[in-house]
């Protein structure tokens, strides 16, 4: 969703959802074959906004997982490797100034 409060600024929020999935079962020796393993649904929200300053400048600042969910990416989920299973990355800023000449 992209919101213009005024001309020279805007605000964007974006969700990214991934559904629960379990559909295939562990082999004989228990593990899942490769990309079988269940997923867990997650959604993480992220805010990004740009100011332009002026005709050369503009400031923007992006938060990533706003609400600093707690979760598994899909690919470490669905890997079903123990060592593959990594968490998704926490609340994350990003501060930017840009000039063009």
């Amino acid at each position: 969703m992209k919101y213009s409060p005024v001309e020279s600024w805007s605000l964007r929020l974006q969700m990214l959802q991934a559904l629960k999935r379990d559909r295939f079962k562990p082999g004989a020796n228990g593990k899942y074959a490769y990309a079988q393993g269940p997923v867990n649904s997650f959604a993480i929200f992220s805010l990004y906004s740009n100011l332009k300053l002026d005709n050369h400048s503009g400031l923007s600042l992006g938060v990533d997982n706003l609400f600093n969910k707690d979760y598994y990416t899909v690919t470490s989920q669905w890997n079903a490797r123990n060592e593959n299973y990594i968490k998704g990355n926490g609340v994350r800023l990003n501060l930017q100034y840009t000039y063009d000449f």
